[in-house]
């Protein structure tokens, strides 16, 4: 449990996709080198115990667009929270583990687990463990942070992709013209 936490944490906090959190089983014949296979698959792309420098900062090359992204963990109380819980630390291992299996999950086992999870704890059917990466996105925009810096964070190549993913962009305008009207109706009352 504390491992789907924690790729949770890492989800949300760093708006990091599934994948990059994870990682993903390929053919073995796929390009790219991996230390760790099994079954005819080798795994690649997940977040490494040998990415987190002392100084506690992830940098880690993203899946989708191989863009370089650094995030400092000691400014992630979500991730810390769940660190505080692990017994283990491979120096070059994957991060986020199946505790079943000590290897990384497979997509699928991940989601099935992690909505297992989920239903016990009340969350909705129609929240999905991928929506970590737009609420995350959609809380730094509510908080203020420039969307350029959400961009890049997030590793987008386009602020227009970056604003689709502001799940409270369209209740954020619906409420700016309401309380527009509002104010100007107030305002013409009075007159």
């Amino acid at each position: 449990m504390v491992l789907l936490a924690l790729a949770q944490a890492f989800q949300f906090e760093l708006v990091l996709r599934q994948r990059d959190v994870i990682g993903q089983w390929v053919p073995e014949s796929e390009p790219g080198e991996s230390d760790i296979r099994y079954n005819g698959l080798k795994w690649r792309a997940g977040i490494r115990w040998s990415e987190v420098a002392d100084d506690m900062v992830l940098r880690h090359r993203t899946n989708k667009r191989q863009k370089m992204m650094a995030a400092d963990l000691k400014l992630c109380p979500m991730i810390q929270d769940e660190l505080r819980y692990l017994n283990y630390r491979s120096p070059d291992g994957p991060i986020i583990i199946n505790d079943v299996t000590g290897l990384p999950w497979s997509a699928n086992e991940f989601r099935r687990k992690w909505r297992l999870v989920a239903n016990h704890c009340g969350v909705p059917k129609e929240v999905k463990d991928m929506h970590s990466r737009s609420g995350g996105i959609s809380e730094m925009f509510r908080a203020g942070v420039r969307p350029d810096a959400i961009m890049t964070m997030a590793t987008h190549s386009d602020l227009a992709m970056t604003m689709r993913y502001n799940r409270q962009n369209h209740l954020d305008t619906s409420t700016e013209g309401q309380l527009a009207r509002l104010e100007y109706r107030n305002r013409k009352a009075e007159e």
